[in-house]
């Protein structure tokens, strides 16, 4: 009797204690970043920059907030990015996004606009609205946009050597930075949305980007959603553009990555980086764990993300603000 209850605490203990551990803080073993965004905030940073885990952040401004009139820039809050990754030897993501932060001042320039019904209860509050941005290949708009991105550069590439990556942005509607188009199909058709205009655009912002920081990586997120329907086509096409032309320099980033099931080899969106080399890849968490609490589905994400071995990982300033990583 000793002899069988003694075999089964050898099973059964080790399954204790890994459940245990699944319900701890999480530990990461990959270069990690947190995403920040808005205005800038030192003491924020400093905090996250005192975890030893973490390499840097990423951090989101809004074109509105950078070019808040017509040839008025203001770079105030990247160069105190900059000069606080310096301070601490860390390192910076940058992703300028257009999309529903575009100025006011775009809008009354008469670009043409895509409008859609917005809900987010992953990063934002989930509550609906009606929202708008420039048409991503509207003339207009492109032309404001890359005015601003050359600003940008002059004040990003006298920093190169504290810069990770720029994120490559402007030609998607909801935030800029996915290859994706979100809205009815109808609203689609009504401003010209065909797979050719939507890639030719993404390879001319490419271009331009590497135009704008030729010596710094650069990143571009994929996606497979157009209206009602999925494809990987249009990604597949442009993470091959950008392997052709750039050799080295574009990474290839998955803003939905999660704990859950369906982010796995044989799922369409998540096939789009699964399948490139590892050193190619780079994962962010889709949503703030720290929202509901899931400290269990926030370290499954952090062991899938070990066995996937991406370039890096980014998570949410929140998660960092909960001590959902355990790495002091």
């Amino acid at each position: 009797m000793a002899s069988k209850l003694s075999k089964i605490c050898r099973v059964i203990l080790p399954l204790v204690l890994a459940a245990l551990c699944s319900a701890s803080t999480g530990t990461v073993t990959t270069d990690l970043y947190v995403v920040v965004r808005g205005k800038f905030d030192g003491q924020k940073v400093d905090r996250i920059f005192s975890y030893s885990c973490v390499k840097g952040i990423t951090y989101y401004l809004g074109w509105s907030r950078v070019n808040p009139s017509r040839d008025r820039y203001d770079f105030s809050d990247i160069e105190k990015a900059i000069a606080n990754a310096a301070q601490n030897n860390k390192k910076l993501n940058i992703a300028i996004l257009p999309g529903r932060w575009t100025p006011e001042w775009v809008f009354r320039s008469r670009v043409k606009t895509i409008s859609w019904v917005h809900q987010d209860d992953y990063v934002e509050d989930g509550s609906k609205y009606a929202a708008q941005s420039p048409v991503p290949w509207d003339s207009l708009y492109l032309t404001e946009y890359f005015k601003m991105l050359r600003k940008l550069a002059v004040v990003v590439n006298k920093n190169k050597h504290h810069i990770n990556s720029v994120a490559i942005t402007g030609g998607s509607n909801t935030n800029g930075i996915e290859t994706n188009m979100i809205g009815g199909d109808s609203e689609l058709r009504r401003v010209g949305f065909t797979g050719a205009t939507y890639t030719n655009n993404w390879k001319r912002l490419m271009d331009e980007f590497h135009t704008d920081f030729p010596d710094i990586m650069l990143t571009l997120s994929v996606h497979n959603m157009y209206g009602s329907k999925r494809t990987d086509a249009i990604s597949k096409d442009l993470i091959n553009y950008a392997r052709d032309q750039y050799k080295g320099q574009i990474k290839f980033a998955a803003l939905a990555f999660t704990d859950e099931r369906w982010f796995n080899k044989g799922n369409q969106y998540a096939d789009l980086v699964l399948e490139l080399p590892k050193q190619d890849i780079i994962l962010q968490s889709i949503k703030i764990y720290s929202k509901k609490s899931d400290q269990q589905g926030f370290n499954k994400l952090l062991n899938k993300c070990a066995t996937i071995g991406p370039a890096w990982l980014e998570i949410w300033d929140e998660d960092m603000d909960h001590e959902m990583i355990k790495c002091k």
